[in-house]
C-alpha cells in the first residue's frame, strides 16, 4: 500500500508541475517495489517515469523508460492493462518524433491489447494516434477513417470530452488540406467544441479551438470573425500562460492585419501595362467588345442616333481598331477615326457638335464617309496621357434635329468617361475581372455598369479621389460601396500606401477600439505587448469603415476627436500622436434616423458627411441587369468549362 500511494503522490506532483518532487517519489517508490519484487508496480513506476520525462520534454529518456516498463509488464501479464497503457504512450512519442512507421507498427499491437485486456476506453486514444501516423504519411482518407472512428468510441464509453478533442485533430487534419470545402466542414467539426469545451470550463482546450477557428476563418476570408476567434483564444491563453499559444496568435494576427492592407501596384506592374498599351493587343479582347457593344447600343438609344461607333488608334501608331459600331461599315468606320486622330483641331482636346455638317469647314474633308449625310454629328476625342487615342462618334439620321448641346454633352461625357476606364482597365488585364475601369494611371475594378446614375457616381468618385475630403457612401446591402471605397483610393495620391477595410458591425465594442486606436501593455486583459491600431497601420493610406451606423456611441467620440485633431490616443495610454489618413465611411441604415433615435452622434454625422455619395439599387439600374447577366455567364461558363452564347431576347426581356 505505502509503494503504491507513492506511485500516487508522484503522479499528482507531475500533472500539478512539481517535477523535482515527482521524480523524488517515482524513484522511491520504484526502488521499494523492485526490492520487495512487486513486478506490476515496477513496471507502472516505470510508466510514470516516462510521463514525467515527457513533461519535462524529454522524449528519448521517456521512450527508454516505456520500453523498460513494457517488459517489466509483459511478464506480469502480455495482454494486461499496463501493456495496452504503455504502448499507447509510446505511439505518442513516435508520432512526436514524427516516426510514422514506428507509431502504426506499435499501434496494431496497442489495439489487440487493449481488445484482449478489455481496456476498452484505450482503443480510442490507439485509433486517434494511428489516424495521425497515417496523415503524416499522407494517406487523408484512412486518417480521417481512424479519427472518426476513435469519436465514435469515445462516445460508446462515455467519454464525450476526448470525443471532441478527436474532433478538434479532425478539423485540423481537414484544414491542412487547404480548400474552402474542407475549411466549410472543420469550421462546423470545431465550432461543436467550442460549445462543449466552454460548457464545462476546459479552458486550455477551449482556447485552441477558438485558435484553430481563427485559421479556418482566415482561410475562408473571413477576417472579422478570424480576429474575434483570435481575441478569446489570447484572453484565455494569457490567463492560462501558454507561451506556445500566445506564440503562435501573435503570428496570425500580424499575418491578418497585414492582409487588411489593400493592395500594392509595383514598377514592375506599371511596365508591364506601358507594354500592352503599346503593342495594342488588348485591342483585341472580344469581352472589352461585348461591354463596349452594349454600352454604344444604350447610348445611342439614349441620344436617338442612328449611327456611331468606338475606335481606337492601333497599337504602335498601326490603323485604326473599330471597338464597337452602330449603322455603319467598317471602312468608312476606319476612315473617320484616322481623319480625326491625324488632325490638330483648333479645340482638339475638346469634343464638338457639328449641327450644320455640309457646310462645316471641319468635316469638309470626310464629309463623304459620313453615314447620316448632313445631319448632325458628334466628335468626343478618348485620350491616353493627355493625348487623343481614339474616338466615340455619333450622327443622327436623316435630318433628325440634334438633341440639346448641354444634354448631349452632359450624356456622352459620362459615358466617354466610362468607355475610358474599360478601356484602360482592359489594358491592365482587367476587364475579365468585372469591367474594370482605369484614369490616369489608377483604377476603378470590378464595377460594371452603363447606368447613367451609377456612372455619375463613378465620376464624383473619380473627383473626390483626389483630395482628401472625407467620404460617407449610402446605399443598400450589395450595391458596391466596398468596391466604390477601394476605387476612390486607387484613384487618389495615397493609392501607393496601405488601404484598410473594417467591418464596424462584426466586432464588439472592447475589440474595435483596440483594432482602430491599437492599445498599450497592460491597459486590459490580454494585453501582453503595445499593439498599434489599423488607424496608425493606414499611417499615409486610407481606412473604409463599413456600417459606421453601428458603431457604438463611444467610438463615435473618439472617432469624431479624431476628426477633428488627427490624433490618436491607444487604449489605456496617456499620450496623443499624429496620424496621416483618409477615412471613408459607409451605411445602409438612415444615419439621421439614428440621430434622431439617440443611437448616432449628431456632431460625428455631420462631420463625415462632408462628401455624401449615394449608390443606387440594382432595381434602379434595370440597364445593368444584361451587363451582369453577361458577366456572370461568362464566369460560370469558364468555371465548368461550358460554352454558352448567351441569353434568348425573351430572357432578357423577363
Amino acid at each position: 500500500k505505502y509503494t503504491r500511494a507513492t506511485l500516487m503522490l508522484g503522479v499528482k506532483e507531475t500533472r500539478t508541475g512539481n517535477l523535482l518532487s515527482a521524480e523524488k517519489h517515482l524513484l522511491e517508490a520504484r526502488v521499494t517495489a523492485e526490492r520487495r519484487n512487486y513486478q506490476r508496480e515496477t513496471a507502472l513506476a516505470d510508466e510514470f517515469i516516462g510521463d514525467l520525462m515527457m513533461e519535462r520534454g524529454d522524449l528519448e529518456d521517456a521512450l527508454e523508460n516505456y520500453t523498460i516498463a513494457l517488459k517489466s509488464a509483459s511478464r506480469v501479464s502480455p495482454h494486461g492493462d499496463i501493456v495496452a497503457e504503455v504502448q499507447r504512450r509510446m505511439m505518442n512519442v513516435y508520432l512526436l518524433q514524427r516516426k510514422a512507421e514506428e507509431a502504426l507498427a506499435i499501434g496494431q499491437r496497442a489495439v489487440e491489447s487493449c481488445r484482449r485486456s478489455g481496456e476498452m476506453h484505450e482503443i480510442g486514444y490507439v485509433e486517434r494516434m494511428i489516424g495521425q501516423a497515417l496523415a503524416l504519411q499522407k494517406k487523408e482518407i484512412e486518417a480521417e477513417k481512424q479519427i472518426n472512428m476513435s469519436i465514435r468510441t469515445f462516445l460508446s464509453v462515455n467519454n464525450p470530452y476526448e470525443a471532441h478533442k478527436s474532433g478538434v485533430i479532425l478539423g485540423e487534419h481537414l484544414l491542412r488540406r487547404g480548400d474552402r470545402r474542407s475549411a466549410v466542414m472543420a469550421r462546423k467539426l470545431v465550432g461543436e467544441t467550442v460549445s462543449f469545451f466552454e460548457r464545462n470550463e476546459e479552458f486550455a482546450d477551449l482556447a485552441e479551438s477558438h485558435f484553430i477557428l481563427a485559421r479556418i476563418e482566415e482561410i475562408l476570408g473571413n477576417r472579422d470573425e478570424c480576429l474575434l476567434h483570435l481575441f478569446d483564444a489570447q484572453r484565455l491563453a494569457e490567463e492560462l500562460h501558454d507561451r506556445n499559444l500566445i506564440r503562435r496568435l501573435r503570428r496570425l494576427r500580424r499575418k491578418i492585419e497585414d492582409a487588411a492592407a489593400g493592395p500594392q501596384r509595383e514598377a514592375a506592374g506599371k511596365e508591364a501595362v506601358r507594354r500592352g498599351e503599346d503593342n495594342g493587343t488588348f485591342l483585341h479582347d472580344p469581352q472589352l467588345k461585348s461591354y463596349l457593344d452594349y454600352i454604344l447600343s444604350d447610348l445611342m438609344r439614349k441620344l436617338s442616333v442612328g449611327h456611331g461607333f468606338v475606335a481606337l488608334t492601333g497599337g504602335n501608331g498601326g490603323a485604326p481598331v473599330v471597338l464597337a459600331r452602330r449603322g455603319i461599315g467598317d471602312a468608312a468606320t476606319k476612315a473617320i477615326t484616322a481623319w480625326f486622330l491625324s488632325h490638330d483641331f483648333a479645340d482638339s482636346a475638346e469634343k464638338f457638335l457639328v449641327t450644320d455638317t455640309a457646310n462645316d469647314r471641319r468635316v469638309r474633308e470626310i464629309f463623304g464617309q459620313l453615314p447620316g449625310g448632313d445631319s448632325p454629328s458628334y466628335f468626343h476625342p478618348l485620350s491616353s496621357g493627355g493625348k487623343k487615342s481614339g474616338l466615340l462618334f455619333f450622327q443622327s439620321e436623316g435630318n433628325e434635329r440634334a438633341p440639346a448641346v448641354g444634354s448631349i454633352f452632359e450624356i456622352v461625357s459620362t459615358y466617354a468617361g466610362f468607355i475610358d476606364f474599360l478601356i484602360k482597365g482592359s489594358a491592365k488585364g482587367e476587364v475579365a475581372a468585372g469591367g474594370a475601369a482605369e484614369r490616369a494611371g489608377n483604377r476603378f475594378a470590378g464595377i460594371i455598369t452603363c447606368d447613367e446614375k451609377m456612372l455619375r457616381v463613378l465620376e464624383l468618385a473619380g473627383k473626390v479621389a483626389v483630395s482628401d475630403s472625407t467620404v460617407l457612401l449610402m446605399g443598400e446591402t450589395g450595391t458596391g460601396k466596398g468596391l466604390v471605397a477601394q476605387a476612390i483610393h486607387d484613384l487618389s495620391k495615397r493609392n501607393g500606401r496601405k488601404y484598410i477595410h473594417v467591418n464596424c458591425a462584426a466586432l464588439p465594442e472592447t475589440i474595435l477600439e483596440s483594432e482602430l486606436f491599437g492599445h498599450v501593455k497592460g491597459s486590459f486583459t490580454g494585453a501582453v505587448a503595445d499593439k498599434k491600431g489599423l488607424l496608425t497601420e493606414a499611417d499615409g493610406g486610407t481606412i473604409f469603415l463599413d456600417e459606421i451606423g453601428k458603431a457604438p456611441l463611444s467610438i463615435q467620440g473618439k472617432l469624431l476627436q479624431f476628426l477633428d485633431t488627427r490624433k490618436v490616443r491607444p487604449v489605456g495610454g496617456n499620450e496623443m500622436f499624429g496620424v496621416d489618413v483618409r477615412l471613408i465611411f459607409a451605411s445602409k441604415a438612415d444615419l439621421l434616423k439614428l440621430c434622431r433615435e439617440g443611437k448616432m452622434l449628431e456632431d460625428f454625422y455631420y462631420r463625415i458627411n462632408d462628401f455624401p455619395l449615394t449608390i443606387p439599387p440594382l432595381r434602379e439600374r434595370c440597364g445593368d441587369i444584361p451587363l451582369l447577366a453577361n458577366h456572370y455567364l461568362r464566369s460560370s461558363c469558364a468555371a465548368m468549362d461550358k460554352k454558352i452564347i448567351g441569353f434568348s431576347d425573351d430572357a432578357v426581356e423577363f
